[in-house]
């Protein structure tokens, strides 16, 4: 069975062969055909793997973090990706400009059902249409960033 991002979950947790090793620390990563027999359409021809870390041993990603109110988590999660990353910095959600992720690499978008208010509330990431940096949304933010987006996932 395909699951929405176009592949099978085997597909996507197939193991690909790492990039070249290089000496310095690039944001490239390695597209691994999936063979035609085990693949159900065409859109499942490649899996992605994930940067590798660099010689000065983080991994060469760039990442924003768009923080709760909370800010001992912010700074836990800032810590945490200054330590493993090559660039980390925080926005407090309320004051992200979507053009700010431009800089970055991964957003990482962190939002409590606590942190609502009221029934409208818009995505700081704004359109969905006009969305296209990599993101990991922890807490509620999938379910609360579905309702302005308009896709599954903001009830079940």
């Amino acid at each position: 069975m395909c699951n929405r991002w176009g592949g099978t979950a085997a597909e996507i947790a197939r193991p690909v062969e790492p990039a070249a090793k290089t000496t310095q620390a690039s944001a490239e990563v390695a597209v691994a055909p999936v063979p035609s027999d085990e693949r159900e359409s065409e859109s499942e021809a490649s899996a992605i793997s994930v940067p590798t870390r660099g010689t000065n041993g983080v991994i060469p990603l760039r990442v924003l973090y768009l923080a709760r109110s909370d800010e001992e988590r912010t700074r836990a999660f800032v810590n945490l990706f200054e330590e493993h990353f090559q660039a980390a910095a925080s926005v407090q959600r309320d004051e992200f400009v979507p053009a700010q992720a431009d800089q970055y690499d991964v957003v990482v978008l962190d939002w409590s059902q606590d942190e609502r208010s009221g029934k409208e509330y818009p995505s700081p990431l704004g359109d969905l249409a006009n969305w296209n940096t990599p993101t990991v949304m922890l807490g509620s933010a999938g379910l609360i960033n579905a309702g302005p987006w308009h896709v599954l996932g903001g009830a079940g």
